[in-house]
């Protein structure tokens, strides 16, 4: 996603909180998060994992999630937005870059990527 695409803060918090957290608070009713974490249940006690259900599943959106945000520093919403939203640094492998190739494209390992194009 290109900064342009997401001008609105609210959806740029929301990327922030699945970034941070793995999940966006209130995405879901009772009813959807129930039927989305009953077939987890058996894998989560196979992997010996101790928290809850909704820990489980965060900590595995996290893990299988990849976003890629491209953000122009140009921009006069650019700082407001990198200091509003600390996932961005915490969570992502930040490139300076004036392009993505194939090559650089590949070597990208981190589940999380912001990428602040000039």
């Amino acid at each position: 996603m290109e900064d342009y695409q997401f001008l609105e803060s609210t959806f740029v918090e929301l990327i922030n909180s699945l970034l941070s957290a793995g999940e966006i608070p209130g995405l879901y009713t009772p009813d959807e998060i129930e039927s989305i974490l009953s077939p987890l249940r058996e894998e989560s006690s196979q992997e010996g994992f101790r928290g809850t259900m909704i820990q489980y599943f965060a900590q595995r959106v996290k893990t299988n999630l990849h976003i890629v945000l491209i953000m122009d520093f140009t921009r006069p919403t650019f700082t407001t937005a990198c200091q509003s939203n600390p996932g961005f640094f915490k969570e992502c492998a930040v490139q300076w870059m004036e392009g993505w190739s194939e090559k650089s494209m590949s070597k990208v390992k981190k589940t999380f990527v912001l990428l602040i194009e000039y």
